[in-house]
């Protein structure tokens, strides 16, 4: 073995830009495999860094009469859930919220994560600082307490060691510091900053309002579907008691980890299959291009044998320098992947968990050697059975190149056969992402993001606790930020497009027929201030909407979209009908608006009802400015002016989640164009890869048939005629690796069925232009040695043989 591991090193350095191109070639494929799989490793398959994560789920409830919808959970089911069930060791509940954070006169919104007491011990980490929470702690009249995240402590805080035992305001109330937790720990997510207990009746509250997730422990040797077992029956029991607010609703637990890395796992998957799909290509190239250096080396092969070397020897010999080279490549493809690594991270769409570590760890590693050993034996063992395989008396005759190269013709053959197979299945799973996102992209929100500031302010409820006070606030604001030099209009409302999501309600048509038992109607609920439809470009298609006469001592008032009007009075004017939701207060329908999307490109136009914030006055609303200018990045003096304009109307009152509204719409569709622009890019490598495969194979089959070329010429073939010769051989093994291809790419497609917008796996456009493209380019990489085969001098040719 060291005798054939210095023959190697010599033999590659005797051959230096061949070794080069072969390394730099598989550094790029392993270092990129790499990299994606340091990314999947980190957030699909190492364990959470939590104390038996196994053992920690997250509980859903469910809707039995929507095939098993889950939703989040009400307090009182929960706590129903901890007395009755024994396969918990713990249980809790959190529901995020934001908050107004002062600390020496300087407010900042912050997020809090409201949690029941027992949440750090089911997820088994205890602050690294001070202590966690105590029953004392949610009772009703308790001291408002709070636990720091690490990061947070030190940013806004300096790393106080004395921190422990200082208060703070929090909405305006004094909230006393008792923990901070240790370095990296974040859940539910990085932007946690403080945990709060609950406090009060948890079992008092309202058992039809599900805004709670919840997660538990189970107990040391209780399985998840033993546990599921026992939490179907308690729902049972519980449906029974209350029939009214637990009809049809079960429960579902999820293993934590599976739950948060759910919506990641298709497209990190999808990603990784084309990318090694594309490493299949580069190890079928360089196969086809060290079978060449086989064949040239076949002399070198049958003195070998002559003097005694066996097959196995001769095998083992050109695999030595195969799995060298294939190091050297893994080597430098560690580096490769620490750069893809930080790429990744820099375009992946969403923010990945604060304690994931990602980087080149141990299992990014050895699974970089065991693909290097993969890709070496791949691309290296046809080769060595070719060098091996030698006909002594044939091979040492001088001039004697027949069998060695039609051997080798046909390898070469069967591996750009390959290549171009699935070059065509990567390149129609590009074209169908690429058109999906460009039909995305041609979607019409239903209002005009251009020119438009959006902001959130939220309100502490001990401050304004009124809906008279909210109203007078926002109602103030407005006024001063209309007033600015640069702001053309501004509104409010409880939930922007884009921003704020969907608040669904059920209402009821004063008058209308009665609905059976069990239904209702349901709309997305919205409380918007008198502007907000000129803001945001929506057209007023009949009636008016919200003006002076819609104040909190007027009559109620509702605007509604088309979709609304169209689906609950097809066919007839709704204005002048009265509605009321969840109460007896009635409101009349005084206009109808146009549609607009709210939470994706992708959504249908949804039934949507929009109130006066003087009426309804919610405490967090979003903020939409339109200013008289475009913003070329970020519209920093405007914020500015805006932030002073809420400051001193109220002091302790911040301005956050601060963007334009085209960076939102930009942020809502940035899955898809994460996935399309990785996939076009492998599919693009992939092309480059089968041209370079074709242009080789047939460069070669010239090279081997320049002979038999220059007896044709001599005998009168003309260069039309070698030209098409070349060429029907190049296109038959593109035709049938289209062939393969297309089969290929038929059963890959419904892989991306559920990231497919606007047009089906199966488009018959985008199968026609890849595979058009394709054979475009095989005929460029065939056109160009066949000429070259039309060139060959039958005179130079005849002599030399």
């Amino acid at each position: 073995m060291i005798q054939d591991l210095r023959y190697g090193i010599r033999m590659l350095l005797k051959h230096p830009w061949f070794t080069c191109t072969v390394v730099l070639t598989l550094a790029l494929g392993i270092g990129a495999n790499t990299a994606l799989f340091s990314i999947i490793n980190a957030l699909l398959l190492r364990p959470l860094p939590l104390p038996q994560p196994e053992q920690v789920v997250q509980v859903w409830e469910v809707s039995r009469q929507s095939g098993n919808l889950k939703f989040p959970v009400a307090l009182p089911n929960m706590v129903d859930w901890r007395t009755q069930s024994s396969s918990f060791a713990h249980i809790a509940a959190y529901s995020s919220a934001g908050v107004n954070l002062t600390v020496d006169d300087q407010p900042e919104h912050i997020s809090l994560l409201s949690v029941t007491i027992d949440y750090f011990r089911v997820i088994g980490v205890a602050p690294a600082m001070g202590r966690d929470l105590r029953e004392e702690d949610g009772l009703p009249d308790a001291p408002r307490t709070a636990v720091l995240s690490h990061g947070f402590w030190q940013r806004r805080f300096a790393s106080d060691p004395q921190i422990v035992g200082r208060t703070i305001r929090l909405n305006s109330e004094n909230c006393t510091i008792i923990g901070v937790m240790p370095k990296g720990f974040a859940f539910p997510n990085s932007e946690v900053a403080i945990w709060a207990p609950m406090r009060g009746n948890l079992a008092a509250a309202g058992r039809h309002v599900h805004s709670y997730q919840a997660i538990a422990r189970l107990k040391p040797g209780v399985g998840l579907q033993q546990a599921q077992t026992e939490m179907d029956a308690i729902a049972s029991r519980l449906e029974q008691e209350y029939a009214g607010t637990n009809k049809d609703v079960g429960v579902r637990l999820v293993s934590l980890q599976k739950e948060l890395v759910e919506s990641d796992q298709p497209r990190l998957l999808l990603l990784f299959g084309a990318l090694f799909t594309v490493l299949l290509i580069t190890c079928a190239n360089l196969a086809g291009l060290l079978s060449a250096r086989a064949s040239a080396r076949q002399k070198e092969s049958a003195i070998r044998s002559a003097l005694g070397a066996g097959r196995h020897r001769l095998v083992r010999q050109m695999l030595t320098e195969s799995m060298l080279m294939v190091l050297l490549g893994g080597a430098l493809g560690v580096l490769v992947a620490y750069l893809g690594v930080k790429a990744l991270l820099a375009i992946y769409p969403t923010t990945p968990p604060t304690w994931t570590e990602f980087g080149i760890d141990r299992a990014a590693l050895i699974f970089t050697l065991g693909i290097s050993v993969l890709v070496g034996l791949g691309f290296g063992l046809l080769p060595a059975l070719q060098f091996s395989r030698t006909r002594l008396n044939e091979t040492l005759k001088e001039g004697n190149r027949g069998t060695a190269g039609r051997a080798t013709e046909k390898l070469r053959a069967v591996l750009v056969t390959v290549q171009i197979a699935l070059a065509l299945v990567l390149l129609t799973a590009g074209g169908l992402l690429i058109r999906s996102m460009w039909q995305l992209q041609q979607v019409n929100p239903g209002f005009n993001p251009e020119q438009m500031l959006t902001m959130q302010l939220t309100l502490p409820r001990a401050k304004y606790a009124e809906d008279e006070q909210r109203s007078r606030f926002f109602e103030g604001v407005l006024e001063q930020i209309k007033a600015l030099p640069d702001v053309k209009s501004a509104a409010v409302a409880s939930q922007l497009p884009f921003v704020g999501g969907n608040s669904a309600s059920s209402f009821q048509i004063v008058g209308g027929p009665p609905l059976p038992k069990g239904e209702t109607l349901d709309t997305n609920r919205r409380t918007v201030s008198t502007d907000y439809f000129q803001t945001l470009g929506l057209q007023l298609l009949r009636g008016r909407t919200f003006d002076s006469r819609d104040t909190a001592k007027g009559p109620r008032a509702v605007v509604i979209n088309e979709a609304m009007a169209r689906k609950f009075w097809p066919g007839d004017d709704p204005l002048g009908r009265y509605l009321t939701f969840n109460s007896d207060t009635q409101y009349e329908i005084i206009g109808v608006v146009s549609n607009a999307k709210h939470s994706s490109l992708q959504e249908e136009d949804a039934p949507q009802a929009y109130t006066s914030h003087q009426q309804v006055a919610s405490r967090t609303m979003d903020l939409a400015v339109r200013a008289n200018y475009s913003f070329d990045g970020e519209p920093a003096p405007l914020i500015n002016a805006i932030r002073q304009t809420v400051t001193k109307i109220d002091p302790e009152q911040a301005v956050h989640n601060i963007g334009t509204m085209e960076q939102r719409l930009s942020e809502s569709i940035a899955p898809q164009r994460f996935v399309a622009l990785l996939l076009s890019l492998f599919a693009a490598l992939a092309l480059i890869q089968a041209l370079i495969g074709i242009y080789g194979v047939m460069s070669y089959a010239v090279a081997q048939r320049k002979q038999e070329l220059g007896i044709r010429i001599a005998l009168g073939a003309q260069p039309g005629g070698i030209l098409s010769l070349v060429l029907r051989r190049g296109m038959k093994l593109t035709l049938i690796g289209l062939g393969l291809g297309l089969i290929g790419a038929v059963a890959s497609t419904r892989l991306l069925r559920d990231m497919l917008f606007g047009i089906k796996p199966f488009d018959p456009l985008t199968f026609a232009g890849m595979t058009l493209l394709l054979v475009c380019i095989s005929l460029l990489a065939c056109f160009l040695p066949a000429r070259r085969a039309t060139k060959v001098d039958p005179m130079n040719v005849l002599r030399n043989d």
